[in-house]
């Protein structure tokens, strides 16, 4: 069985291009993908190694990179993104990604993948 049938939502994914001097992140362009997104609190280890409480659990059939933002609902839904001075971060509900997770079919053929946001 395909994982890819059962993700029949989509989401907004920025992923970090760049981080300055002054950590300052610099977003690259959204791209949509297809999810299955849970409201839901799950305890996870972020990458330092602290217990923390999720804000939601995204299943996905990509690698999504911890620290990108992730966003529920697809590109047209997303206002004013054509706008020159448009930052995800100025969304009060595009989420940081602040773990993620996979764990391989038998065959190592298929993963499922999450994030923790």
């Amino acid at each position: 069985m395909k994982f890819t049938r059962k993700l029949p939502q989509k989401a907004v994914y920025w992923a970090v291009s760049s981080r300055d001097d002054n950590n300052v992140i610099t977003y690259a362009e959204g791209v949509e993908i297809s999810c299955r997104w849970e409201d839901n609190n799950e305890k996870f280890s972020n990458p330092s190694g602290e217990v923390v409480i999720s804000r939601a659990v995204v299943y996905v059939d990509q690698i999504l990179e911890v620290g990108g933002l992730l966003r529920k609902g697809g590109l047209v839904d997303v206002p004013n993104e054509s706008d020159s001075d448009f930052s995800p971060t100025d969304l009060s509900d595009a989420y940081e990604i602040r773990g993620r997770g996979e764990i391989p079919n038998l065959r190592a053929t298929q993963f499922v993948r999450k994030v923790w946001l």
